[in-house]
C-alpha cells in the first residue's frame, strides 16, 4: 500500500483499514508495528494492536497498546502473545 492509495491519512485510521480490507482480515485481529503517535493513533483508530517501538518521542502503555524499547523483542511468538485464540 501506498501513501497516495487513501485520502486521509494519519492520524486517520484510513491507511490500516484500506490495508485490512484488502488482505480481507479484521483489523482486530491485526498487529501494528509504529514509532510515532501519529501511527500509533492510526492504529488504534482502526481497531488494531499496537507495539509501539518510541522513535524520537516516548510511548505510554495503553489498552490495545504494547511498548518496546528494540524490535529484537517482537517475534512470532511474541504477536502471538497480544491476541487471544478465537
Amino acid at each position: 500500500m501506498a501513501g497516495d492509495e487513501v485520502t486521509r491519512t494519519k492520524p486517520h485510521p484510513d491507511p490500516y483499514l484500506f490495508a485490512t480490507a484488502g488482505l480481507d482480515v479484521d483489523p482486530t485481529r491485526c498487529a501494528v508495528v509504529e514509532d510515532t503517535a501519529t501511527g500509533v493513533a492510526a492504529a488504534e483508530a482502526a481497531g488494531c494492536h499496537v507495539v509501539a517501538v518510541p522513535s524520537v518521542a516516548p510511548i505510554a502503555p495503553a489498552r490495545r497498546r504494547t511498548v518496546v524499547s528494540s524490535l529484537e523483542q517482537v517475534d512470532l511468538t511474541f504477536l502471538r502473545g497480544l491476541m487471544p485464540l478465537e
